[in-house]
């Protein structure tokens, strides 16, 4: 998996209904978002050797936090920024007054004591754990809308220097190789050669405890390999030759254990 990241920061204010502490005042704080993509690199055009380019990866989060731009499909539509907003839970009574006083108060008219207020009412709590999740969202709706073809797999956001919340992606990016599959990679390969990278394949298996699909794919496919060559080894043959001459009644599969004691 390859990823991309780029850092933002912007000002907003929020408040903690339930909080036994000051964070149940309205309070604001400089914050700090990084987000994370995965994803390919470009064969071609203007992008070739990235995964996305970084300026259309700010396009997608600035648009988020500055512009108020969010795209629905393929249509852009004008959403309230996050930038100098107040986020609030939609069911804070702040939220409902704060929400009038904007509207009273638009600060169009010239007037030096009028003023704009954006508030963003939000379904659960604005903490960082929620906000950072629901940027993972409103940006990954901006790179689609944009064509950028790249996942949103992990968001940072730090309130203070110290404090972060980090969302990431519950089925994480498996990065797509380009190159030739197991069987190309491999073909023409002498028996002696298969025969070591099995070996090297049940060797890593047994130090990293694995037992995976795709180790275990990738052996028996050597050893099949094995197993169609005209030299007299089949493929029972091989998982013998394989197998460690110490791991006990092992039958040359990965993730077995040595399940003899030690004299």
């Amino acid at each position: 998996m390859q990823t991309i990241s780029k850092r933002f920061t912007f000002e907003a204010s929020h408040r903690l209904r339930y909080h036994e502490g000051a964070c149940r005042n309205l309070h604001g704080h400089s914050y700090a978002l990084t987000v994370h993509v995965a994803g390919d690199r470009k064969t071609s055009g203007p992008a070739t050797g990235m995964l996305v380019d970084f300026k259309q990866l700010k396009q997608a989060v600035e648009g988020v936090l500055f512009r108020g731009e969010l795209y629905d499909g393929d249509r852009l539509v004008d959403t309230t920024p996050f930038d100098h907003a107040v986020m609030l839970h939609e069911d804070d009574e702040l939220c409902e007054l704060l929400k009038e006083r904007a509207l009273a108060r638009p600060g169009d008219d010239g007037n030096a004591h009028s003023f704009k207020l954006r508030v963003i009412p939000m379904t659960e709590e604005p903490t960082a754990e929620y906000m950072a999740g629901l940027f993972a969202g409103l940006v990954q709706k901006n790179l689609d809308g944009l064509g950028a073809d790249v996942d949103v797999v992990r968001i940072d956001l730090y309130e203070t220097e110290t404090s972060c919340a980090t969302w990431e992606a519950e089925e994480p990016y498996v990065y797509e190789d380009e190159g030739p599959d197991l069987d190309e990679a491999l073909a023409g390969k002498p028996t002696h050669e298969l025969l070591n990278l099995a070996r090297n394949v049940l060797k890593h298996a047994r130090d990293h405890r694995l037992n995976d699909n795709d180790t275990n794919e990738a052996f028996d496919t050597i050893l099949d390999m094995i197993d169609d060559l005209d030299d007299g080894i089949d493929q029972q043959d091989a998982r013998y030759l394989v197998a460690d001459d110490r791991s006990g009644d092992s039958d040359g599969s990965p993730g077995q254990e040595d399940t003899e004691p030690n004299d």
